[in-house]
């Protein structure tokens, strides 16, 4: 039996160790890139549809912003009329509450299932639908009215569990955020386009 040297022993040990890492690296870089790329067109999705919303604010702000003006002196000349002492300079603004993802009736209801079915079978968390629901809407929010939206969206979903229209697949105890997905294919839930 021949005595290998520590330090030769050491060189095969740490080749051998590498060869497993460079296979384990070989094996994983394929399912790596298409992670990576799957998250690169979701984020030029993203993109895109916030480039859209920029040039849609671009567009109508400022003629938003001259109708409001007009409002305005319409209104002080109004206040004018009036022999009292107001400056309406000194009036001091109210602010409104404004529901920025207010929805017409059975949009949000629409928009799930759509999200759900784009899907393809996959599970979606809300957060994941949330965002989906404000892209397909052109809802541009604050995040304290995301917040909000989300949990409105939420609801809406355990809503649709209930009545069988959508499946919910987490533990609500064990689970952060929910993960959801559709209950089959397309006229499944009979009132889906018409709720």
């Amino acid at each position: 039996m021949v005595k290998i040297p520590s330090a030769l022993k050491w060189l095969l040990t740490r080749r051998a160790r590498l060869l497993g890492e460079k296979q384990r690296l070989e094996e994983r870089l394929p399912a790596l890139y298409a992670q990576i790329e799957a998250e690169v067109a979701v984020s030029q999705k993203r993109l895109n549809s916030c480039q859209r919303r920029l040039e849609t604010a671009k567009l109508h702000g400022p003629g938003r912003l001259k109708a409001l003006d007009a409002d305005l002196a319409a209104i002080d000349a109004s206040i004018r009329l009036y022999d009292v002492d107001v400056d309406p300079a000194r009036i001091s603004p109210i602010r409104s509450q404004y529901n920025g993802w207010a929805m017409d009736y059975g949009q949000m209801t629409r928009l799930v299932l759509r999200a759900l079915r784009e899907s393809e079978g996959a599970e979606l968390t809300t957060t994941e639908i949330a965002l989906s629901l404000c892209e397909q809407s052109g809802c541009a929010l604050s995040d304290a009215e995301f917040q909000s939206f989300r949990l409105r969206v939420r609801r809406r979903m355990r809503r649709l569990a209930v009545v069988g229209a959508i499946r919910r697949i987490h533990v609500a105890k064990t689970s952060l955020e929910g993960r959801w997905a559709a209950v089959g294919g397309p006229g499944d839930y009979a009132g889906a386009d018409t709720v």
